[in-house]
């Protein structure tokens, strides 16, 4: 059903527009580069107090031998005992991030929205280390304390406005991330809102992803109403899988009933006639590998609405969206309960995200995250 209301969906994108290359259109303009990172448990080695931060804590920490005893999980019992979070852990961590987002650009992206961070404190350290100036973190409820963010730099293309946080909730559902909005003026003085999620886990039921997609729909909804001409980019970790049901793309924010319905960036990416085959084909199945299952999953998304698809003013740059899979941030796939199993149905390596290892000690066994970034451009300024 998910892939019959993409074909619907990229049918639509293409009567907008947004399937053309905006490369001749916007010849000599000015535009803006993002990008977003599930950067997989950026803490810093420091207790945020009502919070179950005790895995990334150094040994000894007041309090964290008592706390790791009650985890129910084996695996994550044992994780949270062995573990030794400290400051040069952090450092190696902050680094590692860097070489990420540098591996295949020679320079910053204008924004970049981040999930699976603790807080001001170490989003401020992280933008230090890759050169930004400018960043806003929400302060979610989540029991982990786990928080989105928007790294920029502002620029005349690129004025910040405000901020707004915005809790996931409804009845029987657990604490999680807040999403975050923050607007901003362009330079052409087009108003640019810019959401980041980072939705419940698949582990949680799909009902959970419902309650977030209609939280930054009624978001979005507000701000439309007030601003008609505003321009919409939602971009995140937002869990969903094509099984997921009710499915909250098809239902919530892709609805054909709606009025404002958002259009999927990957999805105009893979079905537009101005993008190669043989781009469209290095593309990773996937932002996410499931090793359990061995499945794919694009988790990380950017959403815009038709104000960024409809060929006037500021645009979606549809053949600059990217998947960051390059260089060192891959790594084979090893299945670790059977060596047999470590290869595709043709026999072929599986190449995948390199997870962050927390007990490293040295980048050279580091890792990255188990997410990889994606990226994208605006046009049109």
């Amino acid at each position: 059903m998910l892939v019959r209301k993409f074909i619907l969906c990229a049918a639509l994108l293409s009567s907008l527009g947004f399937a053309k290359d905006r490369a001749q259109s916007n010849k000599g303009g000015n535009g803006l580069d993002v990008m977003f990172y599930n950067v997989e448990n950026l803490f810093d080695a420091e207790h945020d107090e009502d919070k179950e931060d005790w895995t990334f804590l150094p040994k000894g920490f007041p309090g964290k031998d008592a706390y790791c005893k009650t985890v129910q999980n084996p695996g994550f019992r044992d994780e949270c005992e062995r573990s030794n979070w400290t400051d040069r852990s952090l450092d190696i961590k902050l680094n590692q991030i860097k070489t990420a987002v540098f591996v295949n650009r020679a320079s910053l992206p204008d924004m970049m929205g981040l999930a699976e961070v603790e807080n001001e404190n170490v989003v401020g350290q992280l933008s230090r280390t890759l050169g930004f100036r400018d960043f806003v973190v929400t302060n979610s409820p989540d029991n982990r304390g786990i928080d989105v963010a928007l790294m920029y730099n502002e620029s005349s293309n690129l004025r910040f406005v405000g901020k707004q946080e915005y809790v996931v909730k409804g009845e029987g559902f657990k604490n999680t991330r807040n999403i975050l909005e923050v607007q901003f003026q362009l330079g052409n003085g087009e108003q640019l809102f810019v959401y980041v999620n980072h939705w419940p886990s698949p582990a949680s039921p799909a009902p959970a992803r419902i309650m977030a997609a209609n939280a930054l729909k009624e978001a979005i909804e507000n701000r439309l109403e007030k601003y008609g001409k505003a321009l919409i980019l939602a971009m995140g970790d937002f869990n969903t899988l094509e099984s997921d049901t009710p499915h909250p793309f098809e239902t919530v924010l892709q609805a054909n009933k709606s009025k404002n319905p958002l259009f999927d960036v990957r999805t105009a990416f893979e079905t537009s006639n101005e993008v190669s085959e043989e781009k469209k084909s290095a593309l990773p199945q996937g932002t996410q590998f499931f090793p359990k299952d061995k499945n794919w999953n694009n988790l990380d998304r950017f959403f815009v609405n038709k104000n960024l698809v409809d060929n006037q003013g500021v645009d979606v740059d549809v053949g600059s969206f990217d998947v960051n899979a390059y260089g060192p941030v891959v790594t084979e796939f090893v299945d670790k309960f059977d060596k047999n199993q470590s290869r595709d149905r043709n026999g072929q390596k599986i190449m995948v995200p390199y997870r962050y290892n927390i007990f490293a000690t040295s980048s050279q066994e580091a890792g990255f995250s188990d997410h990889y970034a994606i990226s994208m451009s605006l046009r049109g300024l």
